[in-house]
C-alpha cells in the first residue's frame, strides 16, 4: 500500500490500526450533547435576566429577611397558591457569578458524561427528576 512515505506492507498498515476500544472512545467524544447545552443555556440566560430585575442577585444577597425567607418556606411547602411552577423553577435560580459558574462548570462535566451514557431522553428525565427531588429536599 502506498503511503505518506514510501510504501507499506498490508500487516504493518493493519497493526498500526487503534484497536476497537480506542475507536469506540473516539467516536464517544464526537458525540454532541444538545441537552446539557441548553440546560447551560437556560441557566445563564434566566441568570441574566435575574441580574437585569436585581441587583442583588450578583453580590449573592437575596434582599429579604430571615421572617420572609421562613415565610416563602412555610408558603412553598403548603402550596397555598397552587404555584406547583415553582418546584421547576427553583432549579435554575442562582445568586452569584461563583454559584452559577461552579454549578454551570460541573454541569458541563457530569451533563456530557451522563447524557453520553443515558442518551438525551433518559439525560433529561434524570435531570427532571433531580429538579424535583431538590425541591422536595
Amino acid at each position: 500500500m502506498q503511503a505518506d512515505v514510501g510504501s507499506h506492507c498490508i500487516e504493518c498498515v493493519k497493526a498500526a490500526q487503534p484497536d476497537l476500544k480506542t475507536k469506540v472512545r473516539y467516536a464517544a467524544a464526537k458525540q454532541h450533547t444538545p441537552v446539557t447545552l441548553a440546560i447551560i443555556a437556560i441557566n445563564v440566560a434566566i441568570f441574566f435576566w435575574m441580574v437585569s430585575k436585581s441587583s442583588g442577585v450578583l453580590s449573592g444577597s437575596r434582599g429579604i429577611s430571615q421572617e420572609q425567607l421562613d415565610l416563602g418556606l412555610a408558603r412553598s411547602l403548603i402550596q397555598r397558591d397552587h404555584e406547583w411552577y415553582r418546584v421547576i423553577t427553583s432549579g435554575f435560580v442562582h445568586f452569584g457569578f461563583i454559584h452559577i459558574a461552579f454549578n454551570m462548570f460541573i454541569l458541563w462535566q457530569l451533563g456530557q458524561m451522563l447524557e453520553r451514557a443515558l442518551g438525551p431522553i433518559r439525560f433529561s428525565l434524570l435531570y427532571l427528576a433531580g429538579l424535583v427531588g431538590g425541591s422536595a429536599g
